[in-house]
């Protein structure tokens, strides 16, 4: 959610609902293989665009949700939310809050440097060490991704290995995606999947305004992922999801959110219907039967 109730309108309650979905499908499994001790704890969860986080009327954003279904699953995560709007940066670090370990100095830096626990009486220094690992953590970065993202991961992979973290990038631009960004930082996140929001016709406009050669298909490509997902466009601006991943097990979408292999016929079609126009389309003789739903 962007801007005052940060551009949203009749496809949002439907992107929410998607996305809670997907995200709970995919926290699931993780949570599964950290409970058997086949991948380290730490979910990884970055949120390029993150916005406030919960809208004027109380319809949660995208860090809550993932947030919540991270509480649900009793997986610890460590997110890094990155919001470009100063004021807005500030609302989101005040509903996140609640989520992070370090409860009310995640709005300031820590005293001294100090680490701070929120399961210690009055939130004093926390000599136990056995506090490291047992919460959430949850960073707001009043910066733009394509500006800070790349720089937080060098920071990161000084800290944990990050070939063997699991976790969830989210992508949900206003304006045209930062393919470069993005493609970028994924690729050295072999194990967290990258779910994308956009509208197709609003990509295809934008490269079209910029003379842009490279499809959606081409930056996907570029992202190392094995396996892609895409949902169903939908509406006049093709608002679409896809979903990479590397796991190589079965990926368990809800069969109502209607998302469909990349490499499967309806899966082409959906790409073929993002990343062309019609006029390009019926040069490249694509075929399809079926009508594409408004909602």
């Amino acid at each position: 959610m962007k801007g005052t109730d940060y551009g949203k309108s009749d496809y949002t309650p439907i992107k929410q609902r998607h996305l809670r979905r997907i995200v709970r499908a995919r926290m699931s499994k993780v949570a599964y293989l950290i409970a058997k001790g086949s991948v380290p704890e730490g979910y990884l969860y970055f949120d390029l665009h993150a916005g406030p986080g919960i809208d004027d009327v109380g319809d949660w954003g995208s860090p809550k949700i993932i947030l919540e279904e991270a509480r649900a699953h009793d997986v610890i995560v460590e997110a890094h939310l990155f919001e470009q709007n100063a004021q807005t940066a500030l609302r989101l670090r005040r509903v996140v809050q609640p989520y992070d370990r370090y409860g009310d100095y995640s709005l300031v830096q820590a005293v001294d440097g100090g680490d701070w626990c929120a399961a210690c009486p009055g939130y004093s220094r926390c000599d136990s060490g056995s506090c490291e690992s047992a919460f959430t953590t949850v960073e707001v970065h009043a910066a733009r991704c394509e500006d800070d993202l790349l720089r937080r991961l060098n920071f990161l992979s000084d800290e944990r290995d990050l070939d063997r973290a699991y976790g969830l990038m989210y992508v949900d631009p206003t304006g045209g995606m930062p393919w470069k960004t993005v493609h970028d930082a994924i690729a050295s996140l072999p194990h967290v999947d990258l779910l994308i929001n956009m509208g197709g016709s609003i990509d295809g406009r934008v490269r079209t305004s910029t003379g842009r050669e490279m499809r959606v298909t081409d930056y996907l490509d570029l992202c190392r992922k094995r396996r892609w997902y895409v949902r169903r466009p939908i509406g006049k601006h093709l608002w679409t999801m896809v979903l990479g991943t590397n796991d190589t097990g079965i990926v368990k979408i809800p069969r109502y959110v209607g998302m469909e292999e990349m490499t499967g016929p309806k899966g082409q079609w959906y790409m073929a219907k993002i990343g062309y126009s019609n006029n390009e389309r019926r040069q490249a003789d694509f075929e399809f039967s079926g009508q594409l739903p408004l909602f």
